[in-house]
This record gives C-alpha cells, structure tokens and sequence, in this order.
C-alpha cells in the first residue's frame, strides 16, 4: 500500500513522513530581490553570472616594479609610479613602472618583481635574482570570467558568495524568502527562562531548541507563546498565528494522557491531520496536519522527542520547501560502541569530524538517562542507529549533519 493511501492514525517511517509532507503542504516559494548586504543565510533563486572579468584588469598582487622581462637585463630606468586607480602609461623597453598592489599593469609590461627583491639607486632598479616573463601577474578573469556562473540555485549564501558578488559590481539578487514560524508550548506547567522558579513548573526548554533549530535552517521565528492545557485557547492561539506563519509548531498533548488532547484541538482548527506518530526513538510522537497549505506540527512536550522528529523530519522538509533541496545522504565511520538495542531506528546526538580525509562521527549519547538534554552540547549531527544494531568502531553510520557543519 502507498504510504499517502495509509491511515492518519498507522506510524509511519521518516521516508514516509517526509514524502507526507511534501505531498501534502505545498508552502508558496516566494522569490524576493534583496541586496547583497542583507542576503547572508538566504537561499538562492536563481544561478547568478558575472557580467564582467574578475579581476577586470591584468593587476599587480604585490608593490613592485613592472616592465618587459628580458633575460639579459636585470637594470630597468624607473619612469613613472602607478597607484591602485591609476592608468599608468606604456612602458617601454629598458623602462619600469613602481606599481602598487591591486595597481592595473599598463602597456608594454609583463612581468612584477618585488619591492624587496631590487636595489633602488638614483632612478634604477637593479636585482641579481633569475626573473620568468609573466610572473607575479594576476591575469583579467583569471578568479572569475565573464560569464561564469558565481552562485547557484539552491546555494545558502555566506560571506564569501557576498564578497564575490560585491566584486562582481552586483547589487541585488533573487533569493527565496525565509519561511515564517511560530512555536506554541502548551502545558500549564511550562514557564519561560528569567521567571522565577515555582514548585511544580518546568522550564520551556524545548521551546527555546526548536526556536534555535528553526533558525539555523533560515526560518523566521516570530515567537515563542506559552499556552495552558485548555483546548479553545490553544486551538485560538494556533488559529491566529497561522494568519502570519507558514508553519506552527506546539509541543505536548500528543500522548495517552489525560490533557493529550492535541487531535482534538487539530479538528477545531478545521486542520486536516496527514500522519500520526513516526516509526523512529527517542519519542516519535506527533501529529502532523495541514491547513490552507500551511503545517501545524504538533510534537512531544519532552525535548528530546521533539528534537528527534524535528532532525529527522522536519529539517528535510525545511531543507526542500525553503528552495534548498533534498540533502544528500551521509555516512560516517562510527567510533566506540554503543549498547542500547531497540526495535526501531534511533536518532541520537553525535560529534561528526574529518580525520585524515575521512568522516567520523562518535556518540555524544548513550541513552543512560531519559532526558538525555546534556548531549546536545557540542553536537552537530543526529545519528541514525538502525533497529537491531548496536554498532561499533568502525561500522558505517548515517548521519544528518546540522547545518552549521555543513
């Protein structure tokens, strides 16, 4: 049976969960032009080309002389100076020109030798050092040709993308715009960090992760709003911040207990519930549902449940709906063991690094406690152990890098 002919209510895998969703919600992509001082972290819509050489001119890298390299020369008469800017004039034979770093090299020079490397003796230089015709030259184009492409659709633009653009004289571009969310915590139980302890509370820590998580896959978060255990309110408050985000995310309510009642709430949103539960520990339990092609992703109140079903799910989902793509799949050599069987797949917190052009990753988590909130530090990846295995030093592993180690 195809995984979208299923019911709502069967546990579906993580393949299927991603395929679910991006069936199912269909977040308008919308392309904006923005300029290049405000485009670090964003996704780019289109392949971008230069329309000039880069560098524009033949340029000196160094403060030097330039002239005519002849073998049997090494005593050149300085004629003129040419500053960055400047357009010095032709050189001729016997003839140098001073020239400065970044400095175009003018007609009738081929060759830089080093301010370091010659003797200045009224008005010549003179140097004992073998020269080779052409060097220390930046030739026209040699970083970027006319025509070349400089940023692909589907590339996250960071400093380096900026600087080439900027040098490229590229003021705008068109990017992808951020997808918009809001995180709802739902629990009377739940108080926010800076307010004063109360016996019985707890501190919203998944909130604040998944306020984190969001951001670091280019989401912008609006806020962070705490709701108490009552099914109009939060059935209200997810109503009304779906007005301005493409995505709302709750936590709690999604077990067995008594104020689990997140499929009710669902229902009087008018939302249409996709899938329930994915097939994957720690946790794995949610609810996913869809509304005027907008999600609501309702996930566990224990953070470490709800981080699960964020990294293995929903950041692919991000990843695609954002204008990023699908990730490609990665493996690492696993280091250590680890001992903690189970029927399905488990995402655990690990530690990926390159050693010797390899890729490892080691554990950050052994699953000796529940909570298990210690091992997001330091972490940058999710390891997926398969069900039944308990690998060990040197078996291959899939990983899900985040994206900051990308």
């Amino acid at each position: 049976m195809n995984c979208l002919e299923r019911k709502v209510l069967d546990m579906v895998s993580v393949d299927e969960a991603v395929d679910i969703l991006l069936e199912k919600v269909n977040i308008e992509r919308i392309i904006e032009e923005k300029n290049i001082k405000d485009i670090y972290g964003y996704i780019v819509a289109e392949d971008i080309v230069s329309d000039i050489n880069i560098p524009p001119f033949d340029r000196s890298p160094y403060d030097g002389y330039c002239f005519c390299a002849d073998e049997n020369k090494k005593r050149y008469e300085v004629v003129q100076t040419i500053y960055a800017g400047d357009i010095g004039g032709k050189i001729e034979s016997g003839e140098c020109a001073a020239i400065m770093t970044g400095a175009a090299i003018p007609d009738g020079a081929d060759t830089v030798i080093k301010k370091e490397d010659v003797k200045y003796i009224d008005g010549f230089i003179e140097f004992e050092c073998d020269i080779k015709k052409g060097q220390n030259i930046v030739l026209c184009g040699e970083d970027v040709s006319k025509g070349e492409k400089i940023l692909a659709k589907g590339d996250i633009v960071d400093s380096g993308s900026i600087g080439v653009l900027a040098y490229a004289g590229i003021e705008k571009i068109k990017v992808f715009k951020r997808l918009s969310a809001t995180i709802i915590n739902t629990g009377s139980e739940v108080i926010n960090p800076g307010n004063k302890y109360e016996n019985g509370k707890i501190y919203n820590a998944g909130g604040y992760i998944l306020y984190s998580k969001l951001k670091s896959y280019r989401a912008d978060v609006s806020d962070i709003v705490l709701c108490e255990d009552d099914i109009e309110k939060i059935s209200d408050t997810i109503e009304k911040n779906m007005i301005s985000s493409d995505i709302v995310i709750t936590t709690g309510g999604v077990s067995v207990g008594d104020k689990d009642f997140m499929p009710e709430v669902i229902e009087k949103t008018g939302a249409k519930i996709i899938f329930r539960n994915v097939d994957i520990r720690p946790g794995g339990l949610c609810i996913a549902a869809v509304k005027n092609n907008k999600l609501i992703m309702c996930l566990s109140g224990n953070p470490t449940a709800a981080v699960s079903v964020f990294d293995s799910v929903i950041s692919e989902f991000l990843n695609v709906t954002s204008g990023k793509g699908k990730k490609k799949k990665t493996q690492a050599i696993f280091k250590g063991r680890f001992d903690k069987n189970s029927k399905r797949d488990r995402y655990i917190n690990g530690y990926a690094y390159i050693d010797d052009t390899k890729l490892y990753v080691r554990a950050n988590d052994d699953c000796s406690r529940k909570a298990r909130m210690f091992s997001g530090i330091k972490s940058n990846c999710t390891i997926r152990i398969k069900s039944g295995t308990k690998p060990v030093d040197g078996d291959i592993v899939d990983i899900i890098p985040f994206p900051e180690f990308i």
